[in-house]
C-alpha cells in the first residue's frame, strides 16, 4: 500500500517544477527591456 501523503508530496514537487521551468522559458522569450533594439525609430 502506497502512502498518499507521500504521492501528494511527490505530486505538488513535479507542479513546481514544472512551474518553474514554464517560467524560465517565459522569461528567456519575453524581449528584454535592458538589451538595445537592432532597429531603433528616428
Amino acid at each position: 500500500m502506497s502512502d498518499p501523503w507521500g504521492a501528494l508530496v511527490d505530486w505538488y514537487r513535479d507542479l513546481r517544477v514544472t512551474q518553474v521551468k514554464y517560467e524560465l522559458i517565459r522569461d528567456a522569450s519575453a524581449p528584454d527591456a535592458h538589451q538595445p533594439s537592432a532597429v531603433t525609430p528616428d
